[in-house]
């Protein structure tokens, strides 16, 4: 379930950034967007567990400076006729930006190695109540070298010896 509101709000977050660039034909719509943005990230630090980043991100960003962005360009005033710009720019900015962030993802997937697998990814085999099972998967590899069972509280013991051991023959990997 975690997994799930995660990749919703990573995908929220993506379309919100997405539409300040191509779907905003005004400024206000444009923060409001960025608004969205910032609030998306913040809970999903607070999801994550960095609670005092996510709420920074809503006090500083939020709370100050998108706020005072939306009511900067609120009093300039700008009329709709200085506004409007043609249906082809709008669509050009969208093919543009989509382009870039299928360059950038190109990029990333080529530096990391990562392949993409649905069923890697969401790899959670809940085997009882209080205990789950996580396979090893793409996501996992830092942490785990082989299937663990979480259940008997040597969690943080078994993370981070198999953290030592893949980081140590990663670094033999890349030696020789």
């Amino acid at each position: 379930m975690k997994t799930i509101t995660q990749f919703l709000l990573a995908f929220g977050i993506l379309f919100t950034s997405f539409s300040i660039i191509s779907l905003g034909n005004s400024p206000v719509l444009a923060v409001v967007f960025l608004i969205a943005t910032f609030v998306l990230s913040a809970i999903y630090l607070l999801l994550v567990g960095i609670s005092f980043i996510g709420i920074s991100y809503i006090i500083l960003y939020v709370g100050a400076i998108a706020v005072l962005f939306l009511f900067v360009i609120m009093m300039l005033n700008l009329k709709d006729k200085d506004l409007v710009e043609p249906t082809s720019v709008s669509l050009n900015n969208s093919i543009y930006s989509f382009i870039i962030v299928i360059f950038f993802a190109y990029i990333i997937n080529s530096l990391t190695n990562y392949s993409f697998n649905l069923q890697n990814f969401i790899a959670l085999d809940y085997l009882s109540a209080g205990s789950f099972h996580l396979n090893s998967n793409v996501l996992y590899d830092l942490y785990f070298s082989s299937e663990v069972n979480l259940s008997n509280g040597d969690e943080a013991a078994v993370i981070y010896s198999n953290l030592v051991n893949n980081l140590s023959s990663a670094m033999n990997s890349i030696n020789n």
